[in-house]
């Protein structure tokens, strides 16, 4: 009895160390992946122009990218805007969810992109085509930088969004101001309820 206990325990213990070595400690798996580059207006988080000579696209072998320039008037011809003015442009530009999930959507300028200095002479503002409330993102006074428009959409939801520019200091400098308006979208975590 005691020799069939040991055999037992023995045996046991190279099935053990055989299950042991037949385990692994790192492994490589292959999977297929892909992705697409559209164009701007056809992406995920959709950005596209509205009607104005202001808003187009970049060109090139590179996917269109939203470029604007509010200098642009009548038939795409540059002019500029005046100090001492206020120039409004609704619906500039359109901003579409076009992922399976709802999203926290910010619209801002980051204080890093301001050429040729943070100091543009001027303010800029953008709002969402449904409030009233201008939102400062560019200014002469560093502190607007940052600042964000915030808004959420639902999967296949759009919105426009308005701008302004105000040059109401009539010492601003004559020459080009430019910058990056950032579009950021995060997943709205959805809210869990506790069951009882």
């Amino acid at each position: 009895m005691k020799r069939k206990s040991i055999l037992l325990v023995v045996t046991l213990l190279c099935m053990a160390s055989l299950m042991a070595a037949m385990a692994y400690t790192s492994a490589i798996v292959t999977n297929g992946a892909s992705f697409i580059v559209s164009n701007t207006d056809d992406a995920l988080l959709a950005i596209k122009a509205g009607n104005h000579a202001a808003a187009g696209y970049t060109t090139g072998s590179t996917a269109n990218e939203l470029v604007i320039n509010w200098a642009k008037g009548k038939d795409g011809a540059e002019f500029g805007v005046q100090s001492g003015s206020v120039y409004t442009w609704e619906d500039l530009f359109n901003v579409k969810n076009n992922s399976e999930k709802t999203v926290e959507v910010s619209v801002y300028v980051p204080i890093d992109s301001a050429k040729p200095e943070p100091n543009i002479g001027s303010k800029v503002y953008l709002k969402t085509e449904t409030s009233d409330n201008w939102v400062s993102v560019a200014s002469r006074h560093t502190g607007a930088y940052g600042t964000k428009v915030v808004f959420t959409l639902e999967p296949g939801a759009s919105i426009n969004i308005d701008s302004k520019i105000d040059t109401m200091q009539r010492t601003i400098a004559k020459g080009e101001k430019s910058f990056n308006i950032v579009v950021e979208a995060k997943e709205v975590a959805p809210v869990v309820t506790p069951t009882p």
